[in-house]
């Protein structure tokens, strides 16, 4: 966790990574004006029109569709000629913020929806858009998600994968306890690798 994945630089299969048991109409579309005011300067314009495009395909092919790396890059203003290259980091920054993640080095899993900001996140947007993010949200710097500290995260994934839980259903817990999405990944990350020692 924490490296950027490595991708094929050909082609690669993007298919939808919707939560289990979750709520689809949860968080807020890609090409929403929520992203593109609150994410876009998280995320970075590289990210953030692939998340846009990934969402666009995905309504034309439910099911999953072949990205051209190379023509999908160019067609966003991007290089896609090596691992550093701006294009291949972006997919990494998509999978970094957890709306992405790298099921091998030719698929990735697209979240459809994007969710709100972490309270962290959203401390570090300008003022205005703190202001702004409240009055579209309700949600305030302090309010926005449950802080727990890692370590209390990571005893909880422990527990659950002790009690015979699988990862996806750890982590499905997780969210519902409203633990925000990096905060889970580790927790799951560290707890199966305390448990595989």
């Amino acid at each position: 966790m924490g490296t950027t994945p490595t991708f094929r630089t050909d082609r690669i299969r993007i298919v939808a990574w919707d939560d289990p048991g979750g709520d689809p109409a949860a968080g807020h579309a890609p090409r929403s004006r929520y992203v593109e005011r609150f994410w876009l300067g998280v995320l970075g314009p590289a990210t953030t029109l692939f998340l846009r495009r990934a969402a666009t395909e995905l309504d034309a092919a439910p099911g999953g569709w072949w990205m051209d790396v190379e023509s999908t890059a160019r067609s966003l203003g991007l290089v896609a000629t090596s691992r550093h290259a701006p294009f291949a980091r972006a997919l990494g920054r998509a999978c970094t913020f957890g709306h992405a993640k790298a099921l091998d080095p030719s698929m990735i899993a697209v979240r459809r929806r994007v969710r709100e900001l972490t309270t962290n996140q959203l401390a570090r947007l300008p003022e205005p858009l703190q202001r702004e993010h409240q009055r579209v949200t309700g949600a305030t710097a302090t309010t926005d998600t449950v802080v727990i500290d890692a370590q209390r995260a990571a005893d909880l994934a422990r527990t659950l994968l002790e009690l015979g839980e699988p990862i996806e259903e750890v982590d499905a817990q997780l969210a519902r306890w409203q633990i925000d999405h990096r905060t889970r990944q580790q927790a799951v990350y560290d707890a199966y690798q305390t448990l595989a020692a």
